[in-house]
């Protein structure tokens, strides 16, 4: 288990963050201000600098687990690696944002959960591996929906058959768009083989991604093949 607290991190906040925290009188983000000359009030331009004005924090959990077994004539290995983050949260000046269970947005933790089974059978010189990499669901966005002191929103829109349709971004406000907004669990599975052939040559063999699955890590099925030397 841990939990971390980093007081006073860099950050490069957006240009709504900005605006928004310099109506509420911070004058660090004010100062990323210019205004156009004899023109009070007009902006001109927004500067997103990095400032030291964050607080971020974080908690989860890491766990492993491992087994071995004899099965048949060889052995099996059993193993899972995983990852339950709970906290992922960003506190500029009062603004704060819980980016756990998101892609995208605002600021953004990733999911929730990941984690790698993994499972081995060796036979003699043979091995045989499976591994399934685990993602949890998430969504992309969680909109400003309940951001304490975020009241400047900017929604992002593209144009499709003529009409201007709202799209799943930062500034993006509340329960907008449900089926784009969400990830569902994903679990590529991906296939081992190996052959050693000497106490220095193996011969291994991988297929990743056998589903085909969309995915961040590996973006499509994926072949590999080759040769270890070990001297």
């Amino acid at each position: 288990w841990y939990q971390l607290h980093l007081h006073g991190g860099i950050t490069t906040p957006s240009q709504a963050s900005i605006l928004s925290n310099c109506r509420a009188g911070i004058q660090v983000f004010c100062d990323q201000i210019t205004y156009k000359a004899g023109q009070p009030g007009v902006i001109d331009s927004i500067f997103s600098t990095k400032v030291n004005a964050a607080l971020y924090t974080t908690a989860g959990f890491d766990f492993q687990v491992a087994y071995g077994f004899d099965l048949f004539t060889g052995s099996m290995d059993v193993s899972f690696n995983g990852n339950y983050v709970y906290d992922y949260l960003q506190d500029l000046n009062g603004q704060a944002y819980q980016g756990a269970g998101a892609t995208g947005g605002f600021y953004s933790g990733g999911p929730k959960f990941q984690g790698v089974l993994n499972t081995n059978y060796r036979e003699g010189a043979w091995s045989f591996g499976l591994q399934a990499r685990i993602t949890g669901d998430s969504v992309r966005d969680f909109g400003t929906e309940g951001v304490i002191n975020l009241t400047y929103q900017t929604p992002t829109y593209v144009r499709v058959n003529g009409i201007d349709v709202p799209t799943v971004s930062g500034g993006q406000q509340g329960p907008g768009i449900t089926s784009p907004n969400y990830n569902a669990i994903r679990v590529p599975l991906d296939l081992r083989t190996s052959y050693k052939w000497d106490n220095n040559i193996t011969l291994f063999a991988a297929v990743d991604n056998i589903q085909n699955l969309p995915t961040d890590a590996t973006l499509r099925r994926a072949y590999r093949m080759g040769v270890r030397f070990s001297y």
